[in-house]
């Protein structure tokens, strides 16, 4: 998880991008208030992957609460299910960093 935090450093230099973690997990935020709720959770145990899940947001959403689950296989994937998670969940609208990584990834 630590490598994939550097990645996160080396790609959003300008986003704002906290985070909440417990146990095995990394929840993002998109304010520094742990009251605002998550959107985007991340979690690495061992050689499985990363896992990712994003919160839909609520005028996309087929229920209340809907979550889009999926799994990098490798850590040069992660990246752009992060941006895809976090373009998806709409935490970061219209970001360019975001939009950036989105150029190089296949979606």
């Amino acid at each position: 998880m630590l490598d994939f935090l550097d990645l996160i450093d080396q790609n959003f230099k300008q986003t704002k991008i906290w985070g909440l973690t417990s146990h095995d997990t990394l929840l993002l935020l998109a304010e520094d208030n742990w009251e605002s709720g998550w959107f985007v959770a991340i979690s690495n145990i061992g050689t499985t992957g990363y896992h990712f899940e994003y919160r839909m947001p609520e005028h996309k959403s087929p229920w209340p609460n809907a979550i889009v689950k999926g799994v990098a296989p490798t850590i040069q994937d992660s990246m752009g299910y992060l941006a895809i998670a976090m373009k998806e969940s709409e935490g970061w609208p219209d970001n360019k960093e975001v939009n950036k990584l989105l150029e190089g990834t296949a979606h």
